[in-house]
């Protein structure tokens, strides 16, 4: 019997990795898959710098106010953004590409991303982190993630 297929997901608000092939002495043979936001900012000036305009009173006082806003931009660009790596993991997973998933997020997107997620994707999932790694080289990045996943687990076997 074969090893299971692990991957990771480490994604914050507007870019993601996707590692493959972690198992235990595994090369690195694949490089990391990297999705980035079609909305590449995360910072409400610059998504709401356009204002959404006016609107006429309909009382025929002539009067003019402003619109708001429906939905927060942002949390709507990461719901969009979280929805694009999900179908992507989905269409992995239906294709037999991994059997297990690790997740490394900021908070924000982690919930998200529960949130979108089928519920066959979810069954894949054996290990979630609130954590944000984006920040880290790639070999780097390969590297916390193992150590991060072994350790959680021996830790496990501790208690």
């Amino acid at each position: 019997m074969h090893k299971p297929r692990t991957w990771a997901l480490v994604a914050d608000g507007v870019r993601a990795r996707i590692l493959r092939g972690l198992e235990d002495g595994a090369p690195p043979s694949f490089p990391p898959t990297e999705l980035i936001s079609r909305s590449r900012s995360q910072h409400l000036r610059d998504v709401m710098s356009d204002k959404p305009g006016r609107t006429q009173s309909s009382d025929h006082s002539g009067r003019r106010s402003s619109l708001d806003y429906g939905t927060d931009p942002i949390k709507e660009d990461m719901r969009d953004f979280a929805r694009e790596i999900v179908d992507r993991l989905d269409s992995h997973r239906r294709a037999r590409d991994f059997a297990r998933l690790a997740i490394f997020a900021a908070p924000d997107m982690l919930g998200t991303l529960r949130q979108e997620m089928s519920r066959a994707l979810k069954s894949t999932v054996f290990f979630e982190r609130s954590q944000n790694l984006m920040h880290l080289r790639e070999d780097d990045l390969r590297e916390r993630v193992v150590k991060e996943i072994r350790a959680s687990f021996f830790e496990g076997e501790r208690e």
